[in-house]
C-alpha cells in the first residue's frame, strides 16, 4: 500500500472542522451573542466596554482558515509519515504566531471597561511571562514530533525484514 492510499480525508476533514469550531465558530458565537449584545450581563449592560475582547475574538476568526488549513494536512497524511511530520511541524510555528497575533505580543490591554457612576473600572492583562511559557512548551514539542516520525520509520523498517520472500514465486509474503 503506498501512502498516496494511507491519506485519510475523512480525518483531515475532521480536524479541519474541529479547528473551524473553536477557533472560529465559538469566537463568533460569543461576539454576536455577549458582546454585540450584552444584555445577558443583565443592569450593567450599558456600563460594561466588551470592545476590547470583541477585537481580540475577531483576531482570532481572522486567522481561523490558516489554523484550519494547517490541521487539515495534520489529520490528511498518516501519522508516521514524513508528510505528517512536517505538516505538524508547520502547525505547531504557525499556532506560536497564531497565539501572537492573538493576543497583541501579550499586550492584551484592556479586556474591558466598566463604566459606574463617572468611576472607571478597567480590567487589563500583560501575558508576557505565560506567552514566553507557551513558546517554550511549543517549541519543545517539535522534537517530540521528530521522535514519533524517527520511532514510525524504524516500525516500518522493522516490518520490511520480516517480510518473507518465496525465492519460486519472486514476491514477498507475511
Amino acid at each position: 500500500m503506498t501512502e498516496e492510499e494511507k491519506n485519510s480525508p475523512i480525518l483531515g476533514a475532521i480536524f479541519f472542522m474541529v479547528t473551524v469550531l473553536f477557533v472560529g465558530a465559538i469566537p463568533y458565537l460569543i461576539i454576536h451573542h455577549l458582546i454585540d449584545d450584552p444584555s445577558a450581563f443583565g443592569p450593567f449592560a450599558n456600563e460594561i466596554d466588551l470592545s476590547p475582547l470583541r477585537d481580540l475574538l475577531m483576531r482570532c476568526i481572522y486567522l481561523c482558515p490558516v489554523m484550519a488549513v494547517l490541521s487539515f494536512f495534520v489529520g490528511f497524511f498518516p501519522k508516521g509519515s514524513k508528510k505528517n511530520t512536517i505538516a505538524r511541524a508547520v502547525k505547531v510555528i504557525a499556532s506560536i504566531g497564531f497565539v501572537l497575533y492573538v493576543t497583541n505580543l501579550g499586550k492584551i490591554g484592556d479586556i474591558f471597561i466598566i463604566n459606574k457612576g463617572g468611576m472607571e473600572i478597567t480590567i487589563g492583562m500583560v501575558l508576557v511571562l505565560a506567552l514566553v511559557l507557551m513558546i517554550i512548551f511549543r517549541l519543545l514539542k517539535l522534537p517530540i514530533i521528530y521522535a514519533d516520525y524517527v520511532d514510525a520509520q524504524k516500525e516500518s523498517e522493522k516490518e520490511r525484514e520480516n517480510e518473507y520472500v518465496d525465492p519460486w514465486e519472486g514476491r514477498r509474503r507475511t
